[in-house]
């Protein structure tokens, strides 16, 4: 009968929106990379996607401070230009600053320390530095005219 065809083709269309919707959702919520393929690959094969492991992971503690750095920075540096490293040499800068702090720790404050003053060097402006956390304590302790006791 005719209801048989409307609600067959009716299911149908709920269950492929169903599909889409979870297979959208994983999409988002995986590491993963698909890749929607021209059908008909030079071998005359069939390939409609490619799935593959993403590259983004998520970062570490410390990885996330020097990408803080990075914002903070790019958000009030005076010159467009980055000193002439323009947009993708500053965004290089920081993904080599990640990268050295990849494998770091907690107790690795001077390595990351090292990492950030790198990245900032680069900029090659001697108002843009990063301070670690002792020196920043004891230049608002002197600013403010508080006692700092570094020990």
């Amino acid at each position: 009968s005719d209801d048989d065809g409307v609600t067959s083709r009716l299911h149908r269309s709920v269950s492929t929106f169903a599909t889409s919707a979870a297979l959208f959702a994983a999409v988002l919520a995986s590491p993963i990379n698909i890749q929607i393929n021209n059908p008909i690959t030079p071998n005359n094969e069939i390939s409609l996607l490619t799935i593959s492991p993403s590259q983004a992971y998520a970062l570490s503690e410390n990885q996330q401070f020097v990408a803080d750095v990075w914002f903070a920075v790019t958000a009030q540096f005076f010159d467009p230009t980055y000193n002439g490293l323009g947009e993708d040499g500053w965004r290089l800068k920081e993904k080599e600053a990640i990268a050295a702090v990849a494998d770091t720790g907690p107790d690795d404050e001077e390595l990351v320390t090292k990492a950030i003053s790198n990245m900032l060097s680069a900029l090659n402006d001697p108002y843009t530095r990063f301070l670690p956390r002792e020196k920043y304590e004891a230049l608002t302790a002197y600013a403010t005219g508080g006692s700092y006791g570094g020990g």
